[in-house]
């Protein structure tokens, strides 16, 4: 565990940082580039899986959802796994603009566990980078900008911070369950994929295991959702 002293600096500074992004989401909110965050195309998913479920992947019904209860002024096609809409789901209940200052909020919350899960690797000091431990999340801009965008890297920063710690234990198996919930960002899951089974070769088994049953829910899901295979064909031509 930490001690109280190395803590307190972090949690000051978390408190603070959630404060001033806030603030910021506030400030974003009458600007033009609020109608461009990501966050619309998530936030109308959500509304899809909770009104509609057989047409998240449904163009029309994605636009209509977007330009209205979204109030985008663009759209964006969802082409992430149908489980992830299920994360938007609550957040679909409330007003656009509260449902993205409560998803900031939630995203900025993500940090705390990040930090603790795996603390040794953040608690370095780094001059002047990093004065105290953890300090450096909230010197790293592009996590900020992920925040406000309303995108998914702070959840699979959190999703690689536990698997960290598990093979800390060497919990392989317990590794391969988390990372395979990071396949809604494949582009980060397979370099993952392949960089753990050349470093830890067979005793990933259970991570190939994981990856499979995780990948056959996907099938199973895309069958299920006809339109979502013929969308990422589309947008992987």
């Amino acid at each position: 565990m930490q001690p109280a002293g190395q803590m307190k600096p972090f949690i000051i500074a978390w408190a603070c940082h959630i404060a001033v992004m806030v603030l910021i989401g506030l400030v974003l909110m009458p600007s033009s580039d609020f109608s461009r965050l990501d966050f619309h195309c998530f936030y109308a998913a959500g509304f899809l899986a909770r009104t509609h479920p057989a047409q998240i992947y449904d163009v029309a019904q994605q636009m209509r959802a977007q330009l209205g209860p979204a109030k985008a002024a663009g759209w964006a096609p969802f082409i992430q796994p149908p489980y992830e809409a299920l994360l938007f789901v609550p957040f679909s209940f409330a007003p656009y603009r509260v449902a993205y200052l409560l998803f900031l909020l939630f995203n900025l919350v993500l940090i705390l566990p990040c930090f603790l899960l795996a603390r040794s690797a953040f608690s370095c000091v780094l001059e002047p980078w990093q004065p105290r431990p953890g300090l450096m999340f909230f010197l790293f801009l592009p996590l900020s900008v992920a925040a406000l965008d309303g995108q998914g890297s702070i959840r699979v920063l959190l999703i690689c911070c536990a698997a960290w710690h598990e093979m800390k234990r060497d919990q392989d198996f317990n590794v391969g369950l988390l990372l395979a919930l990071a396949l809604f960002k494949l582009q980060i899951a397979i370099p993952l994929a392949l960089l753990l089974i050349l470093r830890r070769g067979v005793r990933m088994l259970g991570w190939l295991y994981a990856w499979g049953d995780t990948t056959r829910s996907r099938q199973r899901m895309a069958r299920r959702h006809r339109r979502y295979a013929g969308i990422c064909e589309n947008f992987g031509s």
